[in-house]
């Protein structure tokens, strides 16, 4: 699985983090798994509530709340972006 951080996500987390899971599991875990390996995550990710205000993500090119949001179960082969709402240009 990969998790891709767009914008000035990238100076906190990294362009990306590519993670192994043997068998679907929900979002909820692996964010849990992402603040244990990157711990500013959780400056943008929340296991309870998902993305804090300001930031979107999307699995597979689909927002996770449509998916179920914390509840969305995730497979390995999956590609989940967080994006920063606010940036500059």
């Amino acid at each position: 699985m990969k998790v891709v951080f767009l914008g000035g996500l990238k100076r906190i987390a990294g362009e990306s983090v590519e993670l192994s899971i043997e068998k679907p599991t929900k979002l909820r875990d692996l964010i849990k798994l992402l603040s244990e390996k990157l711990p500013r995550v959780t400056e943008f990710l929340d296991s309870v509530k998902g993305v804090k205000p300001g930031f979107l993500m999307f699995i597979n090119g689909i927002d996770y709340s449509l998916l179920g949001g914390v509840d969305a179960t995730i497979d390995d082969d999956d590609v989940i972006h967080v994006v920063p709402v606010n940036h500059g240009g």
